[in-house]
């Protein structure tokens, strides 16, 4: 990959308004860093964002089959690319959404003035903007929350695990639907592929035994014999605090139409695996 990005402190002498308003909101601070990001450019009707999206970030949630590869060997377009596909939109408190396009891809060696904010994708640094930025008053209440849609679990040992391979069929050993808001179940749903997903009862107390520990008080020093909880997601998506409150039973929630081709396996939240519902 060519080419350095060469953006200066100097070149936010004289702030946009739209920035100085970001500023007031979310405090501003100089970025020295020689990590690789991705150059995103958000938009929307009256808005425009320039911003940084850290390689880590990327890798970690959005690129995860190259997380194990030499990723600097691979052709920056390549890499756009492959983001670009994953990445459609993007929600950030007090701004609403924006349109995303995938820009660069490169080395950010020379300081600049940024603000980093907490965004649909994770932490992000604003670099630029351009248009007006009319800031929402209820910008909490537009926070965006990661919901996941579960359908179930199994547990491996770490033997078996280490011999998973391209192809191998996983077997879902209990199957139980419920969404979570970040960390917290929330809602029993029912869904049918290519077709939309539907809020059943809330998640009580006492049904909610998904995190029940395996029983292992035979191997407990057995690092290899240690079970391994995999969690099958049926996709993921983020959703304001304003809409999440607004959910009951009956509630209609749309549902991607290639959701069942994509299942993400995932142990402690890291996606290790993508499969078919067979």
């Amino acid at each position: 990959m060519k080419g350095k990005l060469s953006l200066r402190t100097s070149r936010y002498a004289d702030k946009k308004p739209a920035f100085i308003a970001l500023s007031a909101h979310y405090p501003g601070e100089e970025i020295i860093t020689d990590s690789y990001c991705f150059v995103l450019l958000l938009q929307q009707p009256k808005l425009q964002l320039t911003v940084y999206l850290p390689i880590e970030i990327a890798l970690s949630q959005y690129l995860t089959m190259l997380a194990p590869l030499p990723w600097l060997s691979i052709p920056a377009s390549y890499l756009i690319e492959l983001l670009q596909e994953q990445l459609t939109t993007i929600s950030i408190p007090q701004l609403g959404e924006f349109q995303i396009q995938v820009t660069q891809f490169d080395c950010l060696q020379q300081p600049i003035d940024a603000i980093r904010i907490t965004s649909s994708l994770g932490q992000i640094l604003i670099v630029d903007t351009n248009g007006t930025a009319p800031l929402k008053e209820n910008g909490y209440a537009n926070l965006p929350l990661q919901v996941r849609f579960s359908i179930g679990y199994s547990r491996l040992k770490q033997q078996l695990f280490r011999t998973l391979q391209t192809g191998d069929i996983l077997l879902l050993q209990q199957s139980l639907t419920y969404l979570s808001v970040e960390t917290l179940p929330l809602f029993h749903y029912t869904w049918q592929p290519q077709g939309n997903i539907m809020l059943e009862q809330p998640v009580t107390s006492d049904q909610d035994d998904h995190n029940a520990s395996p029983e292992s008080s035979t191997a407990i020093f057995d690092l290899n014999q240690l079970a391994l909880k995999v969690n099958f997601i049926l996709q993921r998506q983020t959703f304001s605090l304003n809409t999440i409150k607004s959910w009951q039973t009956g509630t209609q929630l749309r549902l991607n139409s290639d959701a069942h081709c994509a299942i993400a396996l995932e142990i402690n939240g890291q996606i290790f695996a993508k499969g078919e519902l067979i």
